[in-house]
Protein backbone atom coordinates (compact mmCIF):
# COMPACT_ATOMS: atom_id res chain seq x y z
CA UNK A 1 0.00 0.00 0.00
CA UNK A 2 1.39 3.43 -0.96
CA UNK A 3 2.11 6.15 1.62
CA UNK A 4 -0.76 8.23 0.25
CA UNK A 5 -3.22 5.37 0.71
CA UNK A 6 -1.90 4.74 4.21
CA UNK A 7 -2.52 8.38 5.12
CA UNK A 8 -6.02 8.25 3.66
CA UNK A 9 -6.70 5.04 5.58
CA UNK A 10 -5.60 6.68 8.84
CA UNK A 11 -7.83 9.66 8.07
CA UNK A 12 -10.79 7.34 7.45
CA UNK A 13 -10.37 5.72 10.86
CA UNK A 14 -10.06 9.10 12.60
CA UNK A 15 -13.28 10.33 10.98
CA UNK A 16 -15.02 7.07 11.92
CA UNK A 17 -13.86 7.25 15.54
CA UNK A 18 -14.91 10.88 16.00
CA UNK A 19 -18.28 10.27 14.33
CA UNK A 20 -18.98 7.14 16.35
CA UNK A 21 -17.97 8.85 19.59
CA UNK A 22 -20.36 11.74 18.91
CA UNK A 23 -23.33 9.48 18.14
CA UNK A 24 -22.46 7.19 21.04
CA UNK A 25 -22.60 10.03 23.57
CA UNK A 26 -25.73 11.54 22.02
CA UNK A 27 -27.48 8.16 21.73
CA UNK A 28 -26.75 6.94 25.24
CA UNK A 29 -27.66 10.32 26.79
CA UNK A 30 -30.82 10.75 24.72
CA UNK A 31 -31.92 7.16 25.27
CA UNK A 32 -31.54 7.39 29.04
CA UNK A 33 -33.29 10.77 29.11
CA UNK A 34 -36.49 9.59 27.39
CA UNK A 35 -36.30 5.93 28.45
CA UNK A 36 -35.92 4.54 24.95
CA UNK A 37 -34.29 1.13 24.70
CA UNK A 38 -33.94 1.53 20.95
CA UNK A 39 -32.00 4.80 21.13
CA UNK A 40 -29.91 3.41 23.99
CA UNK A 41 -29.11 0.36 21.87
CA UNK A 42 -28.14 2.63 18.98
CA UNK A 43 -25.84 4.61 21.26
CA UNK A 44 -24.23 1.51 22.75
CA UNK A 45 -23.75 0.12 19.25
CA UNK A 46 -21.89 3.31 18.30
CA UNK A 47 -19.89 3.33 21.54
CA UNK A 48 -18.79 -0.22 20.88
CA UNK A 49 -17.85 0.88 17.39
CA UNK A 50 -15.49 3.53 18.84
CA UNK A 51 -13.67 0.93 20.92
CA UNK A 52 -13.40 -1.60 18.13
CA UNK A 53 -12.35 0.97 15.54
CA UNK A 54 -9.54 2.05 17.86
CA UNK A 55 -8.41 -1.59 17.94
CA UNK A 56 -8.58 -1.65 14.14
CA UNK A 57 -6.35 1.43 13.92
CA UNK A 58 -3.76 -0.17 16.19
CA UNK A 59 -3.84 -3.43 14.23
CA UNK A 60 -3.60 -1.55 10.95
CA UNK A 61 -0.39 0.13 12.10
CA UNK A 62 1.08 -3.17 13.29
CA UNK A 63 0.39 -4.79 9.92
CA UNK A 64 2.42 -2.12 8.12
CA UNK A 65 5.59 -3.09 9.93
CA UNK A 66 8.06 -5.16 7.87
CA UNK A 67 8.63 -8.87 8.47
CA UNK A 68 11.03 -9.75 11.27
CA UNK A 69 12.25 -12.74 13.24
CA UNK A 70 9.08 -12.86 15.32
CA UNK A 71 6.73 -12.48 12.36
CA UNK A 72 8.67 -13.89 9.37
CA UNK A 73 5.57 -13.95 7.17
CA UNK A 74 4.31 -10.52 8.17
CA UNK A 75 1.42 -9.53 10.43
CA UNK A 76 -1.45 -9.74 7.95
CA UNK A 77 -3.28 -12.37 10.01
CA UNK A 78 -3.87 -9.75 12.67
CA UNK A 79 -6.48 -8.23 10.34
CA UNK A 80 -8.84 -11.25 10.20
CA UNK A 81 -8.26 -11.76 13.93
CA UNK A 82 -9.34 -8.17 14.66
CA UNK A 83 -12.31 -8.42 12.30
CA UNK A 84 -13.45 -11.70 13.86
CA UNK A 85 -13.19 -10.27 17.36
CA UNK A 86 -15.04 -7.12 16.34
CA UNK A 87 -17.83 -9.02 14.60
CA UNK A 88 -18.16 -11.43 17.51
CA UNK A 89 -18.60 -8.59 20.03
CA UNK A 90 -21.25 -6.93 17.84
CA UNK A 91 -23.06 -10.25 17.49
CA UNK A 92 -23.09 -10.68 21.29
CA UNK A 93 -24.50 -7.16 21.69
CA UNK A 94 -27.31 -7.94 19.23
CA UNK A 95 -28.14 -11.19 21.02
CA UNK A 96 -28.15 -9.49 24.43
CA UNK A 97 -30.29 -6.54 23.28
CA UNK A 98 -32.67 -8.86 21.43
CA UNK A 99 -33.16 -11.02 24.52
CA UNK A 100 -33.90 -7.98 26.67
CA UNK A 101 -36.36 -6.72 24.06
CA UNK A 102 -38.26 -10.01 24.12
CA UNK A 103 -38.47 -9.94 27.92
CA UNK A 104 -39.75 -6.34 27.83
CA UNK A 105 -42.38 -7.20 25.24
CA UNK A 106 -43.58 -10.14 27.33
CA UNK A 107 -43.90 -7.87 30.38
CA UNK A 108 -46.16 -5.39 28.57
CA UNK A 109 -43.71 -2.98 26.94
CA UNK A 110 -43.23 0.68 27.93
CA UNK A 111 -44.11 4.18 26.74
CA UNK A 112 -41.61 6.49 25.01
CA UNK A 113 -41.74 10.16 23.92
CA UNK A 114 -42.16 9.64 20.16
CA UNK A 115 -41.55 13.31 19.27
CA UNK A 116 -38.17 13.41 21.00
CA UNK A 117 -37.32 10.00 19.59
CA UNK A 118 -38.11 11.16 16.06
CA UNK A 119 -35.84 14.19 16.46
CA UNK A 120 -32.96 11.95 17.48
CA UNK A 121 -33.64 9.52 14.64
CA UNK A 122 -33.51 12.29 12.01
CA UNK A 123 -30.18 13.57 13.37
CA UNK A 124 -28.70 10.08 13.58
CA UNK A 125 -29.92 8.92 10.16
CA UNK A 126 -28.58 11.94 8.29
CA UNK A 127 -25.29 11.96 10.18
CA UNK A 128 -24.62 8.23 9.74
CA UNK A 129 -25.53 8.41 6.05
CA UNK A 130 -23.01 11.21 5.44
CA UNK A 131 -20.21 9.30 7.19
CA UNK A 132 -21.10 6.08 5.32
CA UNK A 133 -20.93 7.89 1.97
CA UNK A 134 -17.50 9.31 2.82
CA UNK A 135 -16.14 5.92 3.88
CA UNK A 136 -17.63 4.12 0.87
CA UNK A 137 -15.92 6.58 -1.46
CA UNK A 138 -12.60 6.12 0.32
CA UNK A 139 -12.92 2.32 0.19
CA UNK A 140 -13.29 2.58 -3.58
CA UNK A 141 -10.00 4.48 -3.71
CA UNK A 142 -8.03 2.47 -1.14
CA UNK A 143 -9.45 -1.04 -1.47
CA UNK A 144 -8.69 -1.93 2.18
CA UNK A 145 -10.58 -4.72 3.97
CA UNK A 146 -10.48 -2.75 7.20
CA UNK A 147 -12.04 0.31 5.53
CA UNK A 148 -14.63 -1.94 3.89
CA UNK A 149 -15.73 -3.33 7.26
CA UNK A 150 -15.78 0.19 8.70
CA UNK A 151 -17.99 1.33 5.82
CA UNK A 152 -20.37 -1.61 6.37
CA UNK A 153 -20.55 -0.68 10.02
CA UNK A 154 -21.76 2.83 9.19
CA UNK A 155 -24.23 1.41 6.69
CA UNK A 156 -25.66 -0.68 9.51
CA UNK A 157 -25.86 2.42 11.71
CA UNK A 158 -27.66 4.31 8.94
CA UNK A 159 -30.19 1.51 8.46
CA UNK A 160 -30.64 1.19 12.22
CA UNK A 161 -31.30 4.93 12.63
CA UNK A 162 -33.65 4.90 9.65
CA UNK A 163 -35.61 2.04 11.22
CA UNK A 164 -35.82 3.99 14.47
CA UNK A 165 -37.22 7.00 12.58
CA UNK A 166 -39.87 4.87 10.87
CA UNK A 167 -40.86 3.35 14.20
CA UNK A 168 -41.25 6.64 16.04
CA UNK A 169 -43.15 8.23 13.15
CA UNK A 170 -45.52 5.26 13.19
CA UNK A 171 -45.93 5.75 16.95
CA UNK A 172 -46.90 9.40 16.36
CA UNK A 173 -49.41 8.44 13.66
CA UNK A 174 -51.29 5.89 15.79
CA UNK A 175 -51.53 8.05 18.90
CA UNK A 176 -55.17 8.78 19.70
CA UNK A 177 -56.43 5.99 17.45
CA UNK A 178 -57.68 2.52 18.27
CA UNK A 179 -54.15 1.26 17.51
CA UNK A 180 -52.64 3.52 20.14
CA UNK A 181 -52.02 0.57 22.46
CA UNK A 182 -49.32 -0.61 20.09
CA UNK A 183 -47.20 2.36 21.15
CA UNK A 184 -46.23 0.49 24.33
CA UNK A 185 -44.52 -2.19 22.24
CA UNK A 186 -42.92 -0.15 19.45
CA UNK A 187 -39.65 0.72 21.22
CA UNK A 188 -38.76 -2.84 22.26
CA UNK A 189 -40.21 -4.18 19.01
CA UNK A 190 -37.79 -2.00 17.04
CA UNK A 191 -34.87 -3.32 19.09
CA UNK A 192 -35.88 -6.91 18.39
CA UNK A 193 -36.36 -6.31 14.66
CA UNK A 194 -33.03 -4.44 14.42
CA UNK A 195 -31.20 -7.30 16.12
CA UNK A 196 -32.76 -9.90 13.82
CA UNK A 197 -31.95 -7.87 10.70
CA UNK A 198 -28.40 -6.86 11.60
CA UNK A 199 -27.17 -10.01 13.36
CA UNK A 200 -26.36 -11.93 10.12
CA UNK A 201 -23.77 -9.38 8.92
CA UNK A 202 -21.37 -9.59 11.90
CA UNK A 203 -21.82 -13.36 11.93
CA UNK A 204 -20.86 -13.54 8.25
CA UNK A 205 -17.84 -11.32 8.82
CA UNK A 206 -16.80 -13.44 11.81
CA UNK A 207 -17.00 -16.63 9.73
CA UNK A 208 -14.99 -14.95 6.95
CA UNK A 209 -12.32 -13.78 9.41
CA UNK A 210 -12.07 -17.23 11.01
CA UNK A 211 -11.74 -18.76 7.55
CA UNK A 212 -8.79 -16.50 6.79
CA UNK A 213 -7.19 -17.33 10.14
CA UNK A 214 -7.50 -21.03 9.29
CA UNK A 215 -5.89 -20.33 5.86
CA UNK A 216 -8.90 -21.61 3.94
CA UNK A 217 -8.69 -21.46 0.16
CA UNK A 218 -9.93 -18.60 -1.98
CA UNK A 219 -13.43 -18.44 -3.37
CA UNK A 220 -13.98 -20.53 -6.49
CA UNK A 221 -14.11 -17.53 -8.84
CA UNK A 222 -10.86 -16.02 -7.53
CA UNK A 223 -9.01 -19.34 -7.53
CA UNK A 224 -10.17 -20.18 -11.06
CA UNK A 225 -8.94 -16.82 -12.36
CA UNK A 226 -5.53 -17.33 -10.73
CA UNK A 227 -5.27 -20.88 -12.10
CA UNK A 228 -6.06 -19.72 -15.64
CA UNK A 229 -3.49 -16.91 -15.40
CA UNK A 230 -0.78 -19.31 -14.18
CA UNK A 231 -1.55 -21.86 -16.90
CA UNK A 232 -1.23 -19.12 -19.49
CA UNK A 233 2.12 -18.03 -18.08
CA UNK A 234 3.48 -21.61 -18.13
CA UNK A 235 2.06 -22.54 -21.55
CA UNK A 236 5.35 -22.01 -23.43
CA UNK A 237 7.35 -24.17 -21.03
CA UNK A 238 7.56 -27.97 -20.97
CA UNK A 239 6.21 -28.70 -17.50
CA UNK A 240 4.54 -31.96 -16.49
CA UNK A 241 2.02 -30.26 -14.26
CA UNK A 242 1.80 -27.75 -11.45
CA UNK A 243 0.09 -27.64 -8.06
CA UNK A 244 -1.32 -24.31 -6.91
CA UNK A 245 -2.36 -23.33 -3.41
CA UNK A 246 -3.86 -19.92 -2.72
CA UNK A 247 -5.28 -18.29 0.36
CA UNK A 248 -6.05 -14.80 1.64
CA UNK A 249 -5.32 -13.20 5.00
CA UNK A 250 -6.28 -9.56 5.45
CA UNK A 251 -5.04 -7.64 2.43
CA UNK A 252 -2.42 -10.25 1.52
CA UNK A 253 -3.02 -13.01 -1.03
CA UNK A 254 -0.59 -15.92 -0.71
CA UNK A 255 0.02 -18.06 -3.79
CA UNK A 256 2.25 -21.12 -3.62
CA UNK A 257 3.03 -22.75 -6.95
CA UNK A 258 4.89 -26.07 -7.24
CA UNK A 259 6.02 -26.70 -10.80
CA UNK A 260 6.82 -30.33 -11.66
CA UNK A 261 9.37 -30.61 -14.45
CA UNK A 262 9.83 -33.74 -16.63
CA UNK A 263 12.91 -35.90 -15.98
CA UNK A 264 14.53 -34.87 -19.28
CA UNK A 265 14.05 -31.14 -18.64
CA UNK A 266 17.40 -29.38 -18.85
CA UNK A 267 17.83 -26.32 -16.69
CA UNK A 268 20.20 -23.97 -18.44
CA UNK A 269 20.66 -21.52 -15.57
CA UNK A 270 19.04 -20.11 -12.48
CA UNK A 271 18.15 -17.07 -14.58
CA UNK A 272 15.92 -19.28 -16.73
CA UNK A 273 13.92 -20.36 -13.65
CA UNK A 274 13.69 -16.76 -12.47
CA UNK A 275 12.27 -15.79 -15.86
CA UNK A 276 9.51 -18.34 -15.34
CA UNK A 277 8.82 -16.85 -11.91
CA UNK A 278 8.72 -13.40 -13.46
CA UNK A 279 6.17 -14.48 -16.06
CA UNK A 280 3.97 -16.01 -13.34
CA UNK A 281 4.24 -12.84 -11.24
CA UNK A 282 3.30 -10.68 -14.24
CA UNK A 283 0.26 -12.85 -14.94
CA UNK A 284 -0.99 -12.24 -11.39
CA UNK A 285 -0.76 -8.45 -11.42
CA UNK A 286 -4.57 -8.28 -11.33
CA UNK A 287 -4.60 -9.64 -7.76
CA UNK A 288 -5.78 -6.93 -5.37
CA UNK A 289 -3.76 -6.23 -2.25
CA UNK A 290 -0.31 -7.53 -1.41
CA UNK A 291 0.76 -10.66 -3.33
CA UNK A 292 3.05 -13.15 -1.61
CA UNK A 293 4.19 -15.47 -4.41
CA UNK A 294 6.35 -18.56 -4.03
CA UNK A 295 7.30 -20.62 -7.11
CA UNK A 296 9.31 -23.81 -6.63
CA UNK A 297 10.55 -26.37 -9.15
CA UNK A 298 11.00 -30.12 -8.73
CA UNK A 299 11.15 -33.28 -10.76
CA UNK A 300 9.76 -35.50 -8.02
CA UNK A 301 6.10 -35.22 -6.98
CA UNK A 302 6.91 -36.26 -3.40
CA UNK A 303 8.14 -32.70 -2.80
CA UNK A 304 4.81 -31.24 -3.80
Amino acid sequence: MSDDKKKREDLVFKVSILGALFFALVGVGWGLAIGSRMILFDGLYSFLGVTLTSVSVYVNRLVRRPEDGRFPFGREQMIPFALSMRSGVLAVLCLYAGTNAVLNLLSGGHEVDAVSGSMYAVLSTVGCFVVWMLLSREHGRIGSDMVKVESHQWLLDTMLSGAVLVGFVFDLLIQGTRLGWLGMYIDSGMVLIACLVFLPMPLQQMVKGCGELLLMGLKHESRTRIEEAVKGALAKYSVSRCVLRATKSGDMVTVELDVILPEDYVVGSVKELDEIRERVAESLRFVEGKLWLSVTFTGDEKWV
